[in-house]
């Protein structure tokens, strides 16, 4: 994963390049950081090469600090945290006035709405939307659940070392979270991470043609806009 920052970054600088921003917010906990970088890099990898796809996080803290949990999660990945990108790095405006922006929101309400409506031409989907609550009683409807969902339906044999990595222990970490608070296990989490095992050893093995049994393709659907 951070081999694909220092790429993004590159290519940012690069100057004409079509780019696919993918916003995500609207605090850089776990959830958000995981599932903002994981998509752009699904993404990265399913759209051409003309285009760059650039993970953004919408919000920076105030004393510039991430979350300690944020904080242990990047390192146990060895993502470096000035690799991120911020909201302030990237000019969307810039970018749709020059008809250079394809904007995919984590979730919704994270532009203001001085821009909103501006951006809105170059919006293509909302990913985690308001009816999908976070704190659900089963643990398992999250930013990083959602786009683990998507990947393991839409695309699981591009799931390679790098998302399995940031997926799995993003799902670690919540599964942990939400044994502690509820003193036992999420079912639906540990079945989401049972699942990324299972195809993580067909591409390890390069049995890329062959589905794992049991894999966890519970019903999701995105919205589109």
């Amino acid at each position: 994963m951070e081999a694909f920052l220092r790429r993004v970054r590159r290519r940012l600088g690069e100057g004409d390049a079509l780019v696919h921003v993918v916003l995500g917010g609207p605090e850089p906990d776990v959830d958000t950081v995981a599932a903002t970088l994981c998509l752009a890099l699904h993404l990265c990898q399913k759209e051409p090469s003309s285009e760059v796809c650039v993970p953004v996080l919408s919000r920076r803290p105030c004393d510039a600090a991430l979350p300690q949990e944020t904080v242990r999660y990047l390192r146990r990945l060895e993502i470096c945290e000035d690799s991120l990108l911020w909201r302030e790095d990237v000019d969307l405006m810039k970018l749709h006035r020059a008809k250079r922006l394809s904007l995919t929101l984590l979730r919704e309400g994270l532009l203001p709405s001085s821009e909103c409506h501006s951006l809105e031409p170059s919006i293509q989907r909302v990913v985690h939307h308001g009816g999908q609550q976070d704190a659900a009683d089963d643990g398992s409807s999250s930013a990083v659940t959602t786009v683990t969902r998507e990947l393991l339906q839409e695309a699981a044999e591009h799931i390679r070392a790098a998302l399995w990595e940031t997926l799995g222990e993003a799902l670690r970490l919540q599964s942990e979270a939400f044994r502690s608070k509820h003193g036992h296990r999420s079912a639906q989490l540990e079945e989401l991470q049972n699942s990324l095992e299972q195809w993580n050893g067909v591409t390890v093995g390069q049995q890329g043609d062959a589905e794992p049994q049991g894999v966890y393709l519970h019903t999701h659907t995105a919205v589109w806009l």
